[in-house]
């Protein structure tokens, strides 16, 4: 029998919004389980984006999945982990966000786990394979939070 990860235990590792809420916590301060500088190293690796300084990271802002504000941009990320695209619905969001943050720039994520293609072409493609790849990069600390991240990873992987 294999061995199940922490997430496939408690069976919540389908669920969209439980990978969702992961990555934001990454990304927010609250997070501990790597330092600052490995966090901008994952955000460059990840979305090849040059920052000095994560703000905040939310989730389902205006049902849009993932936002992170760093020191000069916005980061949107449209989560599919089992469902694709319907209802217009990047257009719809990109709209929003133009709309409440129409002075910073703004960068388009469609994070998928088949690695399907947005619709949109201002949505880059990102995988769950890019994501554990840029995760693999890192360097971990040695306390709680890295041991919830490590956990996640060995899921991912």
């Amino acid at each position: 029998m294999s061995t199940q990860t922490f997430f496939e235990f408690l069976s919540i590792s389908n669920q969209e919004k439980i990978h969702s809420q992961i990555l934001s916590w990454i990304f927010s301060e609250n997070f501990k389980g790597i330092l600052h500088t490995e966090k901008i190293k994952l955000f460059k690796n990840l979305f090849n984006i040059d920052v000095k300084k994560i703000e905040f990271s939310l989730t389902e802002y205006k049902n849009v999945d993932i936002l992170i504000k760093t020191d000069k941009d916005i980061v949107v990320i449209e989560n599919k982990l089992k469902s694709s695209q319907h209802s217009n619905q990047l257009d719809k969001y990109q709209k929003t966000i133009d709309n409440d943050f129409n002075n910073i720039k703004t960068n388009y994520f469609f994070l998928t786990l088949i690695g399907e293609s947005s619709i949109n072409t201002n949505w880059k493609n990102i995988s769950y394979n890019d994501l554990f790849i840029a995760l693999k990069k890192i360097e971990f600390q040695k306390n709680k939070d890295a041991i919830i991240l490590e956990e996640y990873l060995a899921f991912l992987a």
